[in-house]
Order: structure tokens, then sequence, then C-alpha cells
């Protein structure tokens, strides 16, 4: 499995999420702007209450009609005052939505640098790999004079002795036309001083350089 998949899915999840929040920012802002609008009425209705009977009262007026108007503006005040605190839940519930579709909007910036970044170390890891085959194609391209013929076998042997063997004949045999030298072990020696040993460069083991060589006894 592709190791930005788990990434995507996250992506996409946390993008639906962030829609569906937007979603509901935009029905609370609805709701808010509606509990504005109301209260401007009201307001305004009140506003134009009071002046309509502050002309009437210059004129004649009973006990009774004066008593209605007082019952009828405190009925408006607390109508009023109701929608203020509507209002300021609306927009308290404004901005919460507003908060949440940041918390998820830096989600899914924070996903989508995780998954860019990751497709850059992948990016990367092939630049690597292919510098390295790169590199192990010219390393043998350079190596290949120095293989005599096709199928041909030599004893294995370090530079310096540890197989704890003095016998040349106890050394391993390998075709150097078929062992897949390492580029790094190729780099060790330069092809002058292992044309002059004899030798070709195979591994690089703990520290010390493995070649084979076509008379160990002669490598000593």
């Amino acid at each position: 499995m592709n190791s930005t998949e788990p990434l995507m899915a996250l992506l996409a999840q946390t993008e639906r999420e962030r829609d569906e929040a937007l979603a509901a920012q935009a029905r609370t802002e609805k709701q808010y702007q509606a509990a504005v609008t109301q209260s401007e009425q009201l307001l305004a209705y009140r506003s134009e209450y009071e002046q309509r009977w502050a002309a009437h009262f210059k004129q004649n007026c009973s006990i009774e009609v004066m008593h209605c108007y007082q019952a009828f503006t405190e009925r408006l005040a607390q109508a009023v005052s109701h929608q203020r605190r509507a209002e300021e839940h609306m927009e308290q519930q404004r901005e919460s939505a507003r908060v949440l579709v940041m918390s998820y909007e830096m989600r899914v910036a924070s996903v989508q640098k995780l998954i860019e970044r990751r497709l850059n170390e992948a990016r990367l890891l092939a630049d690597r790999r292919e510098q390295k085959l790169t590199d192990e194609f010219a390393a043998r391209t350079q190596w290949k004079p120095h293989v005599s013929a096709p199928n041909t076998t030599y004893r294995l042997e370090f530079f310096s002795n540890v197989l704890g063997s003095e016998d040349p004949a106890d050394y391993p045999i390998v075709d150097v036309s078929q062992f897949p030298a390492e580029s790094e072990a190729l780099g060790r020696v330069t092809y002058a001083v292992a044309s002059r040993l004899q030798a070709m460069p195979l591994l690089l083991r703990n520290g010390r350089l493995i070649a084979a060589v076509e008379d160990p006894s002669r490598a000593k």
C-alpha cells in the first residue's frame, strides 16, 4: 500500500468535516442576520409607536388610554429585550461556528503539508535509488575490462587476512562476471591499483574491503 494512502483518506475525511462545518456556519450566519433584522424591526416599530402617541398625547387623552399605552410599551420593551438576548445568543453561535471552521481549515492544511512532505521524501528516495543504480552501472562499466572473460572464477581474499586460514585453497571461489559487486567497494580502490594487484573489489563488511584475486598467495 502506498504510504500516502492513509493520509489521503484522512484528508478526504477532514475536508468533509470542514465542508460540513462551513455549511453549519452558513446556516448560523443566516439565523444571526435574521435575528439582527428582527431586532431592528422591533426598535423601529417602538420608535414609530412612541412618536405617534406623543403627538396624540398633546391633545386630550383619557386615563384608560394612557394605561393601555403604558402596558403596550412595556410589552414592547420586553419583546425588544428578549430579541436582543436572542441576537446575542446567535452572535455567540456565529463566533463558535467561525472558530470551528478555522480549526478544520488548519487541520486540512496540516494534512496537506504532511502529504506534500511524504511525497517529497518519496521523490527524494526514488532519486537516490536512481542515482545509486547509475553510480553502480558506471562503476561496473569502469571495472568491466578487469574481468578477463565470462565465467572467470577467482578466490575471495581480504586485503587484511581475517579468514583464519593460511592456505589459499581454503578461500571461497566466486565468478566475478556474475557477482554483484558493490559500488562503494569499487570506489575504495582505483582501477590502476586493482589492476596491478590483479584484484576485484566486491564487498565492504564491518569496515573491511573484500576482494577477489586470481592467486591469493600473490596478493599478500
